[in-house]
């Protein structure tokens, strides 16, 4: 028996007898240093680390050749071993003695599950899943890969900066790792006359009525059909106000400089 890595998955069957297959999946085609994965696990190795000598000595005793090193819970890399694929794995059902060859089928780096098991079969070849891109999906990976390293991120390196919800309107200050960019903590800014504090939710509620429940207190707007709703605000967007658009100019650009003489403030002040 060799040094090979393997898969669990209690859940795998025999194709044969049916049986449940509890013992491992054995695969040659990773870097075969005797590592296991459970189903949802990250496919990467562990790092080594020394067993401390108390413990050695409780396990193994006086034991020769007893083994000094064990798998830590930390990753050699962030990236798995294989983002979507197929990775060729073989065993024996323990019920009927067949021989079975199967896929440990990987997806977004974790193995799932395997999958196209086959009695007394040719040895199977590795295959690599190229899953559909487009933005969505590039948006997901962008942020599964951002949440690992934001996880095993150590957050060594801090900066407080200023938040805004739009360009130039701050509301807080977030002291932000620069290296993975993940918020750890936010402060809100001090409240003044021209930047009242936030409370509660926004003035406008739409609450849905139940047909076998009442609601309890106020409702603030009564629900309405999706295309009522939309050209109640159309007609109050495009009704007239009143203002010409030099009053309406004049007011933007004296907007603009006391938001650009707010920010300035504020950087002066948390700089």
């Amino acid at each position: 028996m060799g040094a090979l890595d393997s898969f669990y998955d209690e859940e795998s069957e025999c194709p044969k007898c049916n049986a449940k297959i509890k013992n491992d999946w054995q695969t040659k085609d990773l870097y075969s240093l005797m590592e296991h994965w459970r189903k949802g696990d990250w496919v990467q190795y562990r790092k080594l680390e020394a067993i401390p000598e108390d413990e050695r000595k409780r396990k193994y005793g006086d034991l020769e050749f007893a083994p000094s090193l064990q798998t830590s819970k930390e990753y050699l890399s962030d990236a798995p071993l294989l983002f979507n694929g197929k990775v060729p794995v073989h065993t024996s059902c323990r019920n009927c003695n067949a021989w079975l060859e199967a896929y440990a089928k990987v997806l977004d780096g974790r193995f799932v599950g395997v999958v196209e098991a086959e009695a007394n079969a040719k040895p199977k070849e590795f295959v690599l899943i190229k899953l559909e891109t487009n933005a969505e999906t590039l948006r997901q990976e962008f942020q599964r890969k951002l949440s690992k390293v934001q996880a095993t991120c150590k957050h060594k390196e801090t900066k407080w900066m200023l938040m805004e919800w739009a360009p130039g309107h701050f509301y807080g200050r977030g002291l932000v790792c620069l290296r993975c960019e993940k918020i750890i903590k936010t402060r809100g800014l001090p409240e003044t006359k021209s930047r009242p504090k936030l409370r509660g939710p926004p003035a406008e509620v739409l609450i849905r009525r139940s047909r076998n429940k009442r609601l309890k207190g106020p409702v603030r707007r009564s629900s309405r059909t999706k295309a009522a709703r939309d050209m109640v605000f159309f007609r109050q967007a495009f009704s007239p106000t009143g203002t010409t658009s030099d009053e309406l100019r004049r007011e933007l650009k004296k907007g603009r400089a006391q938001d650009r003489k707010r920010e300035q403030t504020l950087e002066r002040r948390y700089s």
